[in-house]
């Protein structure tokens, strides 16, 4: 399985709540302009259960980097 790479900017200030596969819940405080990296090795993913927990809006901008497969 191929490696996932991808990254994600905050464009508002906010709070969320992020619901995990394991049962874990944790708040998140975001400020717009904050920028954060995931990489995730073989089958390994990302749950993407998340709550706005604050008063204002949440607005991010993801970005997925494509893997290509070279077969040799």
């Amino acid at each position: 399985p191929a490696r996932a790479e991808l990254f994600l900017t905050a464009l508002t200030d906010g709070i969320s709540l992020q619901h995990t596969d394991d049962g874990t819940t944790r708040r998140v405080v975001y400020r717009a302009g904050e920028t954060r990296h995931f990489s995730f090795p073989g089958d390994e993913y990302i749950l993407h259960d998340l709550y706005n927990d604050g008063p204002t809006e949440l607005a991010f901008l993801t970005v997925e980097h494509k893997n290509e497969r070279k077969d040799n």
